[in-house]
């Protein structure tokens, strides 16, 4: 196909025949369901024929899920079987038939073209994922894992060197009070989308954990402040909801300045309404 305008599409059906591939072609890309654009890079591999792009495990301690499964394969798994902030999350976005195109991996690196975080990365983020990536050499194949908050950071710096995302791994825990909200357009993706999540768990009558994450053009998670709540006995007073409300807010608003964001009213309020209401729900007898 070369010396035309059309893109050159690669196979390849397990790991290590696109791990070679992407030691061997310059400039290939790896696409997933298409969704987020209406053009294909100039050369790319699709990942959805990757049987181990495609696999879901459940064990004890963590959940593992390809990147290249679709939203509705995670769909189909279930409430009682995935995390619920995921699982919450997954549902929202757009169709039926969009879910069936659009991958777990598209969602999250859909940012890395414009910077602004799709629906899945604010309860990815509560969940603390971290994502495990290999590439190839003549030698040996290399692995690395990178939390959520280093992505966005390592795609920028390393991901021109051929690394792969393989997995996606989350942490297989409990917890008492799991909330999402998705902000701005509820079926399709536009510049107020946001998504909000709170995760909480409760020993003897204590906020025992929590964890507060907000996504769209701005990723917001501070364990300063989330550590500021641990402890507080439940269930929280009026002043203690205040409280945190009104630090919440400036917190939005350092991490606002420090990424070079105008001030974004809508988006604070949003964040801060959605704060008060998750801490209500801990103010319940």
């Amino acid at each position: 196909m070369a010396g035309t305008s059309e893109p050159e599409v690669f196979g390849a059906r397990t790991i290590q025949e696109l791990v070679a591939l992407m030691e061997k072609k310059d400039g290939l890309r790896i696409i997933g369901g298409g969704t987020a654009t209406d053009e294909l890079p100039k050369r790319c591999v699709p990942s959805r024929r990757v049987k181990e792009l495609k696999s879901f495990e459940k064990w004890d301690r963590h959940f593992t899920f390809g990147p290249a499964m679709t939203l509705a394969e995670i769909e189909d798994i279930g409430r009682k079987n995935l995390p619920a902030l995921l699982s919450d999350a997954v549902k929202t976005i757009g169709n039926r038939a969009l879910r069936n195109a659009a991958t777990l991996g598209g969602n999250i690196f859909s940012m890395m073209d414009d910077g602004h975080a799709r629906t899945l990365f604010a309860p990815l983020l509560a969940l603390d994922a971290r994502f495990e990536f290999i590439r190839g050499s003549d030698i040996r194949n290399e692995t690395r894992t990178v939390p959520i908050l280093k992505l966005k950071e390592f795609a920028a710096e390393e991901m021109k060197w051929k690394w792969i995302l393989s997995k996606i791994k989350i942490p297989n825990e409990d917890w008492e009070l799991a909330i999402f909200r998705k902000l701005g357009p509820q079926r399709e993706f536009g510049e107020s989308s946001a998504s909000f999540a709170f995760l909480a768990d409760i020993q003897d009558r204590t906020l025992s954990t929590v964890r507060i994450a907000f996504a769209g053009k701005i990723i917001l998670r501070s364990a300063e402040f989330e550590n500021s709540l641990t402890g507080l006995p439940l269930p929280l007073d009026g002043n203690a909801v205040r409280s945190a409300v009104e630090r919440g807010g400036k917190m939005f608003d350092e991490e606002s300045r420090a990424s070079g964001i105008e001030n974004d009213e809508i988006a604070r309020t949003q964040f801060t309404n959605l704060l008060r209401y998750s801490l209500e729900q801990l103010a319940q007898p």
